[in-house]
């Protein structure tokens, strides 16, 4: 939780791809931290609040498998 605050030092870490438990959904996250807009996210959870996410800081399409 609290990754606006965070994110600073996640993005200084340079990660092609991050994957962060307890997030909120994606247009949550976005409204919090703008410079995640255009940045491919997949996120599952009940909680809008938290759930998993997957980010692709390169870019690249991120897609849930159709199994989950």
């Amino acid at each position: 939780m609290g990754l606006p605050r965070k994110l600073a030092g996640l993005v200084a870490l340079r990660p092609d791809i991050a994957v962060l438990s307890e997030v909120a959904c994606p247009e949550k996250l976005r409204r919090e931290a703008p410079q995640l807009s255009g940045v491919p996210i997949v996120w599952v959870g009940s909680n809008p609040n938290k759930g998993l996410a997957v980010v692709s800081f390169t870019g690249s399409g991120l897609e849930l498998d159709g199994s989950y």
